[in-house]
């Protein structure tokens, strides 16, 4: 090898900690690796999006729940620091990661001063971010899911199939290594709110009858927009089969002008701005029923069992889309790149059934 190649080796080596822990242990049945302490310190990384949070959320709670007197923390993002209220629910604190040089080497030294029994690293695909920061955390063990950077942990859990298993499941593998077995545990998911805070959401919905359809024309992504003319369509045909039924807009901030268009054309109004998403997710827990693309509200609304019609890009069928765990909905799928290519009619039928269902219920 040139010193060149050398060089950019051992870089990549520092980097990603790999090599530093030797061959991780695997852990496939119940074993609790913190058995001989007896208030631990455990550091749950989850710095990516608001999703990833709720989805991890039932690991957290069961291992709150099997350490009581622990030191439990959380490590989230700048993009989903927004749930952090959810995750206090069984956590002691919130850490935030944020991209500044700065800001990681305090996080760092904070860090490592707690000196933390195992630091959890709640990523299922190799994260640079994560081994990056677990291997410079001097942790007693580093636990991870069995993946490309399986050797910078101490201890791995397996990775269940990405194509059948759902990634609550994937998640809960975890547990094995606290003597918790997954499959006897509650995963439902859950987004506690405050009764004061479920008194603000009531008064800016204002519901006007008893059935509140939310419609959520947002995602993450310009691929899962279904379209204005869809949406106004779709709102168009429920009004005039179900004119009593209440309907609400949600978005992200970056779907204003959409937005705008869509209540124009079919005077329905549009839900608040909010501060956070911690608001935004008290608003949509005040309907009882919800039309969304594939993002985060999906799992706000299996968090509260709202029906929830969904629409998913499943073009990559090694991973099985998101979908609300254990919740009442009806998902629709493209396996195109773009949303927009889920036929209206199919959109509309789902609608069409889970209104009947409410009203008839």
């Amino acid at each position: 090898m040139s010193w060149i190649k050398r060089t950019e080796v051992r870089f990549r080596e520092w980097f990603t900690g790999r090599g530093r822990t030797g061959k991780a242990i695997r852990i496939d049945t119940p074993q609790n690796i913190l058995a001989d302490i007896a208030a631990p310190k455990i550091l749950f990384m989850r710095q990516d999006r608001i999703g990833d949070m709720l989805v991890s959320l039932p690991v957290v709670r069961a291992v709150r729940a099997q350490f009581p007197h622990a030191q439990i923390d959380v490590l989230l993002g700048t993009n989903n620091i927004g749930v952090g209220s959810v995750a206090l629910r069984y956590a002691n604190s919130i850490l935030c990661y944020e991209k500044k040089i700065g800001k990681i080497l305090m996080l760092l030294w904070r860090i490592r001063r707690t000196r933390y029994d195992v630091v959890v690293d709640l990523m299922d695909n190799a994260s640079a971010t994560s081994t990056f920061l677990f291997t410079r955390m001097k942790s007693r063990y580093t636990l991870g899911i069995e993946k490309e950077n399986a050797d910078a942990y101490t201890h791995n859990v397996p990775l269940l199939d990405k194509s059948v298993t759902h990634i609550v499941e994937r998640l809960a593998q975890f547990l094995l290594a606290f003597g918790i077995e997954p499959s006897t545990t509650n995963l439902l998911l859950e987004y506690p709110l405050a009764n004061a805070e479920i008194q603000i959401a009531q008064e800016r919905v204002k519901k006007s009858s008893e059935q509140l359809l939310g419609v959520n024309i947002s995602s993450g992504y310009d691929e899962m927009y279904w379209g204005s003319e869809h949406w106004i369509r779709l709102i168009d045909h429920i009004q005039k089969e179900f004119p009593r039924l209440d309907i609400v807009l949600f978005s992200s901030p970056g779907y204003a002008e959409e937005l705008a268009i869509i209540s124009s054309a079919t005077c329905v109004r549009i839900a608040p701005s909010t501060r956070s998403f911690h608001e935004f997710a008290a608003m949509i827990a005040q309907c009882t029923l919800f039309c969304t693309p594939d993002t985060s509200v999906i799992h706000v609304c299996a968090a509260h069992r709202i029906p929830v019609v969904g629409l998913y890009n499943y073009s990559d069928k090694s991973l099985i889309p998101w979908t609300p765990y254990k919740s009442p909905g009806t998902m629709l799928y493209t396996d195109t790149n773009h949303v927009r290519d889920i036929k209206f009619d199919d959109v509309y039928s789902a609608v069409q059934t889970m209104v009947r269902n409410v009203y008839m219920g």
